[in-house]
């Protein structure tokens, strides 16, 4: 019985770590067209359609978005590329 409590102490430790890091959460990353590009595409339906397929399998993408986090964490220990 000791075992389990303390794999569910360690495992509640664990989460009051994770807790206590996303307290300072850095703002999500958002895909968006630039205003040329919205203004250019206003017309033209095709060019429209796939714009916006670009953008939501760019905002989808798990490694931008990783890549994304990592700059965000090398800014917070100030690390340099």
């Amino acid at each position: 019985m000791q075992h389990e409590f303390n794999d569910t102490s360690a495992y509640n430790a664990l989460w009051e770590q994770f807790y206590e890091q996303t307290d300072d959460i850095s703002p999500e990353l958002s895909v968006k067209n630039t205003l040329f590009t919205t203004e250019a595409l206003q017309n033209k339906t095709m060019d429209s359609t796939i714009n916006s397929n670009d953008l939501k399998a760019i905002s989808n993408d798990i490694y931008i978005d990783e890549a994304y986090h990592i700059a965000l964490d090398m800014k917070k220990l100030k690390l340099k590329l």
